[in-house]
C-alpha cells in the first residue's frame, strides 16, 4: 500500500499546480478584451457544473466500492476458513486445498483492487473539492472586479456628463436663422406658377 503522507503530498502539489493553471487561464480570458469578465465567469460556471457532475459520480462509485470491499472481505474470510479447515484435516494433496487456495488468492486480489479504486475515488473527491474552492475564490474575485468596473464606468459617465454640461454652459450654441435673411431675396415669376397643378 502506498505511503499516505506521500500521496497527500502528491495531491497537494497537483492541486497547487491546477490552481496556478486555472488562474493563468482566467487571466488569459480577462485579457482578451471585449467581454473578458463575462467570458471568465461563464468559463468558471461551466467548469463548476462539470466538477459537480464528476463529484456526484465519484461519490456514487465510492459507495459502490465500499460495498464491494465489504463483500470482498467476507469472501476472503470464507476462503480463509475453508482453507484452514482443509489444513486442519491434514490433507496434504487434496484438490480442494488447491481450489480453496485459488479462491483465497482471488478474494485477496479483488479486495486489493477494490481498495485501490476506493482510495482513487477518495483522492478524486478531495481534488475536486479543492478545485471547487479555488473556483469559488476566483468567482468572488471576478464578481468584485465586475462591480469595480461597473462603478468606474458609472463614475466616468457622470464625470463626462458634468464636463459636457460645463462646456455647454460656457459655450452656448448660437443659432442663425438663414431662412429669415433669404426670405426677401427669393422671387417666383408668375409664369412659373400654374394654379391648376396645385388644385
Amino acid at each position: 500500500m502506498p505511503d499516505p503522507t506521500k500521496q497527500k503530498e502528491i495531491l497537494e502539489n497537483l492541486c497547487e499546480n491546477i490552481k496556478v493553471q486555472l488562474e493563468k487561464r482566467v487571466n488569459e480570458l480577462l485579457n482578451r478584451g471585449d467581454c473578458g469578465i463575462a467570458t471568465a465567469i461563464g468559463f468558471l460556471g461551466m467548469l463548476l457544473s462539470q466538477i459537480n457532475l464528476f463529484l456526484e459520480e465519484m461519490n456514487e462509485e465510492l459507495i459502490l466500492f465500499t460495498e464491494k470491499i465489504q463483500k470482498d472481505e467476507s469472501n476472503k474470510k470464507v476462503s480463509q476458513q475453508d482453507l484452514a479447515e482443509e489444513f486442519h484435516h491434514f490433507r496434504l494433496f487434496s484438490s480442494k486445498k488447491k481450489d480453496y487456495f485459488e479462491d483465497l488468492m482471488d478474494s485477496c486480489d479483488e479486495l486489493a483492487k477494490d481498495t485501490i479504486e476506493k482510495d482513487r475515488r477518495n483522492y478524486a473527491i478531495q481534488f475536486f473539492n479543492s478545485l471547487k474552492g479555488d473556483i469559488s475564490t476566483l468567482e468572488l474575485k471576478l464578481s468584485q472586479l465586475k462591480n469595480t468596473v461597473k462603478a468606474v464606468y458609472s463614475s466616468l459617465t457622470n464625470e463626462l456628463s458634468a464636463i459636457q454640461n460645463q462646456y455647454n454652459r460656457a459655450n452656448p450654441i448660437t443659432e442663425i436663422n438663414l431662412a429669415e435673411g433669404m426670405l426677401n431675396n427669393v422671387f417666383v415669376k408668375d409664369d412659373d406658377l400654374l394654379m391648376n397643378e396645385f388644385v
